[in-house]
């Protein structure tokens, strides 16, 4: 298991986990990539 940092590269990736019928989830993810004071993470399994 790999845990590495959100870029802005992985949105296009995140726009395909949101559950049908949710608003744009990848505007909020872009939010918190761009924000100073957060810091996401995604977990790779078997990489």
């Amino acid at each position: 298991m790999l845990f590495e940092k959100v870029t802005h590269d992985d949105l296009d990736a995140i726009g395909a986990l949101q559950p049908e019928g949710w608003p744009d989830i990848v505007a909020e993810f872009g939010f918190y990539v761009n924000s100073p004071f957060c810091y996401p993470i995604k977990t790779k399994i078997n990489v």
